[in-house]
């Protein structure tokens, strides 16, 4: 049955609607590159002196001729060869604890902010690893791979969680997000150009295809008649289009 193509009209809004949603995860992903980087080159801040029981100190405290309180703005432990394996300072930002393992290398990171929490680990090249924050809208996992590209990562905020995945060049593969109205997600090719996508419409849902040079080409979505499928040629026009009337 040939279609009226006024009856998916919904489409191109939902597919405009998801591509600022992409848009928008590809921009964080962008914000957030170099961050591990950053924090790696970033000097130590200091642990708050209320942390310090759960070092073993009040357990100290029970011995005699020991005090039930060390203060101090800076807190240095050391292995037998005298190497500092774990530091605790302070800073304006809160307090900061870093960790070294036996190769000397500085592993975790674990601070305060003014935003809440991080936390920060390296590979044992001192390359980033992951990393832990807290944000001002909700916090985020961050996973890379001995660079400063973000390859991937989950976000939390108050419109819903945000999945995205990079590849070795920095191009997004993956992106999904959830939200009040439903979930959308889309796929990439090695360039970062959408070759699918999936979202939810005020009708129902909508899928749609691209080729290999990012153009529509096929779309099947809800319509307030029904379903509704279109094929594209590859000058934009509508080849074949059928709908429940």
């Amino acid at each position: 049955m040939t279609h009226d193509p006024s009856a998916a009209a919904p489409g191109p809004a939902c597919t405009d609607a998801l591509a600022a949603r992409l848009d928008r995860l590809e921009r964080e992903l962008v914000e957030t590159r170099g961050r591990l980087s950053r924090l790696r080159r970033a000097s130590v801040a200091a642990i708050a002196a209320a942390a310090l029981p759960s070092l073993g100190l009040l357990a100290a405290a029970a011995l005699p001729g020991t005090a039930d309180t060390v203060r101090t703005q800076r807190l240095e432990i050391v292995d037998v060869q005298g190497r500092v394996t774990m530091l605790a300072t302070s800073s304006l930002d809160g307090g900061h604890v870093d960790f070294w393992n036996a190769r000397g290398m500085n592993s975790v990171r674990v601070g305060a902010t003014a935003s809440g929490g991080d936390v920060t680990i390296w590979d044992r090249e001192g390359k980033p690893a992951a990393g832990l924050f807290a944000g001002t809208d909700g916090g985020s996992l961050e996973l890379s791979a001995g660079t400063d590209d973000v390859m991937a990562r989950v976000g939390a905020s108050r419109e819903g969680g945000t999945i995205a995945l990079q590849n070795g060049v920095g191009k997004v593969g993956f992106a999904a997000q959830a939200g009040s109205a439903g979930g959308a997600s889309g796929v990439f090719d090695g360039l970062g150009r959408p070759m699918a996508e999936l979202a939810v419409n005020e009708f129902g849902g909508h899928l749609g295809i691209a080729d290999r040079g990012g153009r529509g080409i096929a779309k099947v979505q809800g319509t307030p008649r029904g379903g509704a499928l279109e094929l594209l040629d590859s000058d934009g026009r509508i080849a074949v289009g059928a709908g429940a009337d």
